[in-house]
């Protein structure tokens, strides 16, 4: 289609030259190109198919020595390359098992692997699934005696801490220490940070086995692997401990300055009252901040330390640093490494500046990062604006000052966006405000999203017949107005499936005009749940969720909306970067080093180390005989 427009447009406008450029000549390149790489192939191929004749047949003049008779392989005339350029493939096609082109069982069998085929993101479900499973079952293990909560209450806050979600159907201000020590865990083993450090080590200890494995298989080959593929290997270890040292650094510089702020003053009042340790509140205020679960120690969540201004401003820090502005602050410390570094640093984190998502699904090439900053920056000055205008004289902000008000409108603001932490009482807020909180709840992960989805590195070739991944941009479907629109198309469908099974399942209650149970809540439950935010219009009778009131069945569906909001910053299956690295072949390599034009010699020492490392040995070029043996 996209061919046919050009041509059309072209046409219009009377440029027939272009057209004919476009057409004829553009084709009859890649014709060449295309036929030359097929003749280069079936020599190859019937290279490997003579070696395999010879290696297992068996000739009478070795005897019981294991010595073979090798005639010395012939050059193929043109029409001899034509002809084993169209037959190879079909016998590849028989020797899997297929009825040739077409046949029915190659289709069954291709579609089938498909279906099958193990990608990253059923790897990431089935680890959210059964860590969800456990850690409920823990949690109801430790409060069956103490809150006698149900088991699907204990899933449903593990789902919403392995999911950095912070809806919550217990009273964490109730709940007993090693329930608060289960959510601390999972928050920070559910975290998007931890979970694509643990996809850059197994991507890189793949990488360093296939290294070992070339060196020990392909010793005295004419063939080396790519200088970048060890460059890799480097790059990814320097990214692991660039990602380490971030995220230890924001939340250490919380763990010791809120350590010292909850025990200054009359700020140590609330945990006294809660009877909330302040070293551990320490601890886990900043994991839960910078996974963005929004989980907290009291009941009110945030409310009782409304008063302390160092903490909201930490927090609301910590909230963008750990995700919303992730990309653009990580970026901004490799950038600052590598103008301040060494040269060997310089080395090893140039290539992350240069091809970004090459080797890391949060950093982003330079347009996408504009984007982020752009959108970021318009979000963000929106709903802050929005909330001066709207609730400045409300009665919820009349007791603080200047200053407080300030920092708790900007935790909120950063808050609607990222977690659920909410330090005024979301009820008692311009009703015009709750609406724009749907809202933004709703598009709260959008710019990351598409820029993860419009930046997709993907092979230039196939992945089995190259070692280094280089940059592509995916077809023009894949821009960002384009994954916009299928990001969009996507949630809709998701948000209006749950919502109508949650108001199917909640009639009762609807029909019964309880003025606490509403379908507005139910939406805004919803909605919290797929963006991951987890803010919530609560109960009038308890501290919890309004989630705590659905029944077994709408938990159920919630759960699984959250595992689906979860899996929307997950990288697509086609992306280099939670793939992993394969061991190249020798053909493809060749094809690089050389091009498509190899002259003789060059396909000749090849075939004579493609034969060697089988086992052939070839005679000396005084021997004067054209037959060797085969060991």
């Amino acid at each position: 289609l996209f061919c046919l427009v050009v041509r059309w447009s072209l046409l219009f406008m009377g440029r027939t030259d272009q057209v004919h450029d476009l057409s004829l000549k553009t084709r009859k390149k890649l014709k060449q190109k295309s036929q030359k790489i097929k003749k280069l192939r079936a020599k190859w191929d019937l290279t490997v198919m003579e070696t395999k004749k010879v290696l297992t047949s068996q000739n009478s003049k070795g005897g019981e020595s294991g010595e073979f008779e090798l005639k010395e392989l012939k050059e193929m005339s043109p029409q001899e390359e034509e002809a084993v350029a169209n037959t190879i493939p079909k016998k590849q096609e028989e020797e899997k098992g297929g009825r040739g082109e077409g046949g029915f069982r190659s289709w069954a069998v291709n579609h089938l692997k498909r279906l099958f085929a193990i990608h990253f993101i059923h790897v990431y479900l089935t680890y959210l699934i059964i860590s969800s499973l456990l850690g409920g079952l823990i949690i109801w293990g430790i409060e069956r005696s103490n809150l006698r909560s149900s088991y699907v209450d204990c899933m449903f806050i593990a789902v919403s801490a392995l999911t950095s979600c912070g809806l919550s159907t217990l009273d964490m201000g109730k709940v007993r220490f090693g329930t608060q020590f289960v959510i601390w865990s999972m928050v920070l083993l559910g975290g998007a940070t931890l979970t694509s450090i643990v996809t850059i080590l197994v991507r890189r200890f793949a990488m360093q086995m296939n290294i070992r494995k070339w060196e020990k298989d392909h010793v005295g080959l004419p063939v080396d692997l790519p200088a970048s593929y060890y460059t890799d290997v480097k790059v990814l270890g320097s990214l692991v401990l660039v990602i380490l040292g971030y995220m230890m650094f924001i939340q250490g510089v919380g763990v010791v300055t809120l350590a010292i702020a909850f025990n200054v003053g009359d700020y140590s009042i609330p945990f006294e009252e809660n009877e909330v340790n302040t070293a551990w509140a320490a601890f886990f205020f900043p994991v839960t901040a910078f996974s963005n679960s929004g989980f907290s120690l009291f009941s009110q969540n945030l409310i009782p330390l409304n008063h302390n201004a160092y903490f909201l401003l930490y927090t609301s820090f910590t909230l963008i640093a750990g995700l919303s502005a992730y990309p653009l602050l990580l970026r901004l410390v490799i950038f600052l490494f590598y103008k301040c570094g060494t040269t060997r640093m310089k080395r090893r984190l140039g290539p992350l500046l240069r091809n970004p998502r090459q080797y890391y699904t949060y950093l982003f090439p330079t347009y996408e990062t504009n984007f982020l900053i752009i959108m970021f920056s318009g979000t963000v000055i929106i709903q802050w604006v929005l909330w001066m205008a709207l609730n400045w004289n409300r009665e919820v902000f009349a007791e603080f000052s200047t200053g407080l008000r300030l920092a708790n409108i900007i935790l909120e603001t950063v808050s609607t966006r990222n977690s659920g932490f909410n330090s005024v009482d979301l009820t008692k807020i311009n009703p015009a405000m709750q609406m724009v909180i749907l809202l933004f709840m709703y598009i709260s992960t959008y710019p990351m999203v598409v820029a993860l989805h419009s930046s997709i590195v993907q092979d230039k070739v196939k992945s089995e017949e190259v070692f280094k991944f280089e940059e592509a941009k995916l077809p023009k479907y894949q821009s960002i107005r384009k994954a916009l629109q299928f990001v969009f198309l996507r949630d809709i469908i998701w948000l209006v499936v749950s919502l109508v099974a949650i108001c199917i399942a909640e009639a009762s209650w609807i029909d019964d005009g309880d003025p606490d149970f509403n379908l507005f809540k139910i939406m805004f439950e919803v909605v919290s749940a797929y963006g991951s935010v987890g803010l919530s219009l609560g109960i009038a009778n308890g501290p919890q969720s309004f989630s705590v009131r659905f029944s077994v069945f709408s938990k159920v569906i919630m759960c699984i909306v959250m595992v689906m909001g979860k899996v929307r910053l997950v990288p697509s299956a086609i992306d280099t970067t939670i793939q992993l690295p394969v061991i190249p072949n020798i053909e493809a390599l060749e094809e690089r080093r050389y091009g498509m034009d190899l002259d003789d010699a060059q396909e000749e020492k090849i075939r004579k180390a493609i034969l060697k490392s089988s086992g052939v040995v070839y005679p000396n070029s005084d021997a004067g005989t054209t037959e060797t043996t085969v060991r």
